[in-house]
């Protein structure tokens, strides 16, 4: 029997023989184990915009923050209709349509005979309480976001241009007498439809989402006011394309409120 070798490589080789003389047979040899991935080995992914399904809240702006809960120039408006529309309940400018007239009505054959006045009078004007509440709700809305987009001064641009844009167009397709606020307003809502689709890349998700549902909500009400032979959709189409219009060609304030937020 062969002395044992413990510097042997066989594991029983130390070990005694079994009773009957024999050794033990030798394990066959184990594989090396693979070694293990090493870090320092492993190339960077770099990720693309198109590999992300959202980009991350460093590259997408909040379009919402800093905004104020009290626009200036909406407020003021909200007021002056506010204070308009008492005046005309104590002149009685609500009595009868002649009485509404009087008080600066649109329509068509008046302004023909050069009482322009009346284009920029009638956008103040209000019919009915429920005409004031929903003009002032629908204004204080989007000034919210086109305050906030374009600053001050465009959009009071926005508001007056397209309510003459509003008040030009009912003339041409329906003639009157109307009043109200509603062809300034679908200005602004035109001017936030554009702001939101136009930089949708550069906003938050939910911003996106903001501007179709305005653009939904805008297709709806000219569609149901199409049924009520009492409201104006030639100045509320008028006003709602002349806002957007203006919002194409002017500036926003989105660089301006990126440094904001940065600094």
């Amino acid at each position: 029997m062969p002395p044992n070798n413990p510097n042997s490589n066989d594991p029983y080789a130390a070990r005694t023989p079994d009773p009957y003389g024999v050794r033990r047979p030798t394990p066959p040899p184990t594989a090396p184990s693979e070694p293990l991935d090493d870090p320092a080995e492993d190339e960077t992914l770099e990720l693309s915009d198109d590999m992300l399904a959202e980009l991350p809240a460093a590259r997408r702006f909040d379009f919402e923050r800093g905004m104020s809960r009290w626009p200036p120039l909406t407020i003021g408006l909200i007021l002056l209709l506010m204070l308009i529309f008492g005046w005309e309940l104590v002149s009685g400018a609500l009595r009868n349509e002649a009485a509404i007239m009087r008080a600066g009505a649109l329509e068509k054959k008046a302004v023909l005979r050069g009482e322009w006045w009346r284009i920029p009078a009638s956008m103040h004007l209000h019919g009915s309480f429920e005409h004031l509440a929903g003009n002032c709700v629908g204004l204080f809305l989007l000034g919210l976001a086109v305050e906030h987009a374009f600053g001050l001064g465009p959009a009071a641009v926005m508001y007056f241009a397209a309510g003459f844009a509003g008040a030009i167009a009912s003339l041409m397709f329906e003639g009157g007498p109307t009043v109200g606020a509603s062809g300034a307003i679908f200005g602004w809502w035109g001017a936030a439809v554009v702001f939101y689709f136009r930089h949708q890349k550069q906003l938050m998700l939910r911003d996106t989402r903001v501007g179709f549902v305005l653009l939904v909500w805008a297709g709806w009400t000219i569609v149901t006011g199409l049924l009520n032979p009492h409201i104006s959709n030639a100045s509320h189409l008028g006003g709602f394309l002349a806002g957007a219009t203006i919002a194409l060609l002017t500036p926003t304030r989105l660089p301006e409120l990126k440094r904001t937020v940065a600094s």
